[in-house]
């Protein structure tokens, strides 16, 4: 079956009123297979189990924000599959990140997260310090002075980037920069160190990790799955790109119809979809354009600045694109 036509990405974005990113210019266009995966990716227990060894302590993850570890004997307890990792602030100011185990039996040494002058086990009382090296034990004289020493709680690589405190177990993984590929220097211009959590919302999941995650690297399912949102999200127009080995993208148009249903609504149905009743008259006031010549991404990014000018500088704010203020534009390491 032929593809119908409709706008690219790209071609949307040439519709824009200012400069357009580099970032968001680049267009890989990725020549992946349609080869059929077999569902033993997904529901087989051996293949569940090469992850945990293959993978996770291989990739880098993101744990918490810096602003979680402030002071010195914070520390925050990150947990995968069967691997617990213990970051610590150290007296000197210095992040660490232990694997979080005891060297005597094996028993955790924190949970959760908090402020502790040491790293105390709860069995046994084997102590460390903050940087990890050993401290004391009880009935010391019991034990080979020489090999208490030596009992220095075992590392991990911990890095910051854009205030997240990232790990990764491997010790001879590449740097975060490096592995990430453009991770980075596309988000340079967001300044993501200047974020702060407001709000953190955890849900358990009844499934294998992959298919919650593969929900947000593609817009296929939109159509059957949140109908609800086709007035304003335009699927069929998405591009996908990878960079590298362990980095993809997802982008998704917002405030045009998705092209399979675009003759069901009209421009101001998929604004006011997006910025509720009376945004789409709000959008003709503030851009000067009328009902029949304004687009719905002009009327939607015109109300989006507006809000954005409660948060957002000047400067920063006359250089925005449309699509930077309502597109759906996910990264996945």
């Amino acid at each position: 079956m032929n593809k119908p036509v409709f706008p690219s990405y790209q071609e949307l974005l040439n519709e824009e009123a200012v400069s357009v990113p580099d970032a968001l210019r680049l267009d890989t266009q990725p020549n992946i297979a349609n080869d059929i995966i077999a569902t033993d990716v997904w529901t087989d227990r051996g293949v569940f189990e090469k992850e945990v060894e293959h993978l996770w302590p291989k990739v880098w993850q993101m744990v918490c924000r810096e602003t979680a570890l402030t002071k010195a004997g914070d520390y925050y307890v990150y947990d995968i599959a069967r691997y617990s990792i213990l970051l610590v602030r150290t007296e000197s100011g210095e992040l660490k990140g232990f694997h979080n185990s005891c060297l005597h039996r094996g028993r955790a040494l924190k949970s959760g997260k908090g402020t502790s002058r040491e790293l105390r086990c709860p069995y046994h009382g084997f102590c460390w310090h903050l940087d990890g090296s050993f401290k004391e034990a009880y009935c010391d004289w019991e034990f080979d002075q020489a090999q208490l020493a030596e009992l220095t709680l075992p590392e991990v690589q911990v890095t910051i980037w854009g205030g997240w405190v990232l790990i990764n177990m491997d010790l001879e993984a590449p740097p975060f920069e490096e592995y990430t590929s453009v991770l980075t220097e596309h988000f340079q211009r967001w300044t993501p160190e200047d974020r702060y959590v407001s709000l953190h919302v955890e849900k358990k999941i009844a499934c294998n990790w992959k298919i919650a995650m593969e929900a947000f690297i593609e817009s296929y399912h939109a159509i059957q799955t949140h109908p609800q949102i086709l007035s304003f999200t335009g699927g069929d127009n998405s591009q996908y790109d990878v960079f590298g080995d362990h980095l993809s993208r997802t982008i998704t148009a917002q405030g045009i119809p998705n092209p399979g249903q675009a003759d069901r609504y009209s421009v101001q149905e998929s604004v006011e979809a997006m910025t509720g009743p009376g945004g789409f008259e709000r959008a003709q006031e503030l851009t000067g354009l009328d009902a029949d010549t304004i687009t719905s991404r002009q009327a939607i990014g015109a109300v989006r600045r507006e809000e954005f000018a409660e948060f957002m500088s000047p400067e920063m704010l006359a250089t925005v694109t449309d699509a930077e203020t309502m597109d759906s534009i996910l990264y996945l390491v």
